[in-house]
């Protein structure tokens, strides 16, 4: 399933998901899990403390042996001061961390998701240690408050890791135009809003989205004509 704006992502990935639960193809049961959500935010801008929100989680690839941050660590900031911020470790440790001293940082927003047994997820940032690239999907077999269990889609490959290791992920079963690049499928079901600007709905956007598809695609929208003449616009034909 594809669709252009993130949002209706979001919206057709809950829908989907409920109509799985309800035919018992993914389990009633579930666990509140905290994903992460890529900020965005410029090289320039990651040296500033300002540029940052209480609640953001900050992943350290590098690490700092010097304020005894480890590599791949995730800390999440709890203060935004003039100059600095206060971060805070799972085990309660707090760090003041001047973040114009160090390079290597990403920062996050954070989403709750109820992930379940049976739930397909994408990851949406690579985790080469594990040899799981960007975009890839799989099936969550086992699922506790510590660990999940996973089947890759791609070779079929089980993993077993934290579940704290497996934050950079969302729901697999609709994914935007532009995450969807590189993916091959048998089926694609594509859904179009007509009402959406240039930058969602174009000759680019329906020729990515539909040519995922080896054998069968569908579009699905709210209106056929109006679809059409965006899509020749932006091609610079007559509607």
């Amino acid at each position: 399933m594809v669709s252009p704006a993130n949002d209706e992502r979001k919206v057709i990935n809950q829908a989907i998901r409920s109509t799985l639960i309800e035919h018992r193809y993914v389990a009633s049961l579930g666990r509140e899990h905290q994903i992460l959500i890529p900020r965005d935010l410029t090289p320039a801008q990651l040296q500033h403390a300002r540029s940052y929100h209480e609640g953001d989680v900050l992943y350290f690839s590098r690490g700092s042996k010097r304020q005894g941050i480890p590599k791949h660590a995730c800390l999440t900031v709890s203060a935004v001061n003039e100059d600095n911020l206060t971060l805070h470790a799972e085990n309660g440790r707090r760090i003041e961390f001047d973040p114009s001293t160090l390079k290597g940082i990403r920062a996050y927003s954070t989403e709750t998701r109820t992930i379940a047994v049976g739930d397909r997820l994408q990851w949406r940032e690579p985790d080469n240690r594990r040899r799981i690239a960007n975009g890839e999907y799989a099936t969550i077999l086992k699922l506790d408050a510590n660990n999940i269990d996973v089947k890759l889609d791609k070779n079929g490959r089980t993993l077993a890791m934290p579940l704290a290791e497996a934050r950079k992920v969302d729901f697999g079963y609709a994914s935007t135009s532009h995450a969807a690049q590189g993916s091959t499928v048998d089926r694609v079901i594509v859904n179009i809003d007509s009402r959406r600007g240039v930058d969602l709905i174009n000759e680019r956007q329906l020729y990515v989205s539909i040519s995922r598809a080896r054998a069968d695609a569908h579009i699905y929208t709210d209106d056929v004509k109006a679809m059409r003449r965006s899509v020749l616009i932006r091609l610079g034909g007559e509607a």
